[in-house]
């Protein structure tokens, strides 16, 4: 498994289900700890592009030209 599944295992932000047929494959499931923080990610990035906006539309704009 990658470092960072690990870490995120050990932190109790995701559980980790390893698959009983293929010892190679593994499945992630967030827990109650992981959805606040995504939650708490989730608004912060929305509240930055929201703020970006402004800037952005112009940029996108000549992008479709």
């Amino acid at each position: 498994m990658s470092a960072t599944a690990n870490r995120l295992v050990e932190a109790g932000y995701v559980v980790r289900h390893e698959d009983p047929a293929d010892r190679r494959r593994a499945t992630f499931a967030l827990t109650k700890g992981g959805e606040a923080i995504l939650e708490k990610l989730t608004a912060a990035h929305r509240d930055e592009l929201r703020r970006m906006a402004p800037l952005l539309k112009p940029l996108l704009a000549q992008l479709q030209d």
